[in-house]
């Protein structure tokens, strides 16, 4: 019986302290999400980056919706359903939707679902982004 390679696990890694780094890492979607409290809720209008540079490396946009209905049942049948559609931000997304950016008024999340490289690399490009989102809520 072959016996597994033994690491020593430590504060950075494994063996020798180092952190492991895969070299084709197989991530479909790397995603981080920051939360926010606000005494004001921003509207969803004011979601929207105005940079020029923010709009052209993420052209694409869509609305987040949030959908509400509600169904009585009785023994007479079902009676009419209301149903609300509530727009709470919006989804960006680059020309080749290789990565998306959602901001909605409490939360903005970064996500890359091509060429994902390393955890520094992701998480400098989504600090990179918080500025534009904290330019539109404050």
């Amino acid at each position: 019986m072959q016996q597994m390679p033994q690491h020593r696990q430590t504060e950075n890694g494994v063996s020798g302290g180092q952190p492991r780094q895969l070299a084709n890492p197989p991530i479909k979607e790397a995603v981080v999400e920051f939360r926010f409290a606000h005494s004001k809720d921003p509207g969803v209008e004011e979601l929207v980056p105005r940079s020029p540079s923010f709009g052209a490396e993420f052209p694409y946009r869509e609305r987040i919706m949030e959908g509400t209905f509600n169904v009585e049942v009785s023994t007479k049948g079902i009676l009419p359903i209301e149903p609300t559609n509530t727009a709470r931000g919006y989804r960006f997304f680059t020309r080749d939707r290789g990565r998306a950016i959602a901001m909605t008024a409490s939360s903005l999340a970064y996500s890359r679902f091509a060429g994902y490289e390393n955890r520094d690399r992701f998480l400098s490009e989504a600090r990179a982004i918080l500025p534009e989102y904290l330019a539109c809520v404050v």
